[in-house]
């Protein structure tokens, strides 16, 4: 499920963005832990892993906590206006 939240916060990216946004392979640093996996390009930005900001999210709210960011500000900070 957190999977899939990372995944839809995508699909609105992908959707509301108001510059171009494209999904490719992280292959290079073979050391990312994102490696081989489908990634978010953004312009002026590093690449963004959804499946695991998805599960780095659930997992406070699963063990009773609070996370250490909200859907919204993910949203937003991915949808922001690149200067």
């Amino acid at each position: 499920m957190a999977a899939d939240w990372g995944l839809m916060l995508a699909s609105l990216v992908l959707g509301d963005a108001d510059f171009a946004v494209t999904w490719d392979v992280l292959r290079k640093p073979k050391r990312d832990a994102s490696y081989n996996l489908p990634v978010l390009l953004l312009p002026t930005s590093f690449p963004v892993d959804p499946v695991a900001i998805g599960i780095a999210h659930a997992t406070p709210i699963i063990r009773g906590q609070e996370p250490r960011f909200s859907a919204v500000s993910a949203y937003e900070a991915w949808t922001a206006k690149r200067a």
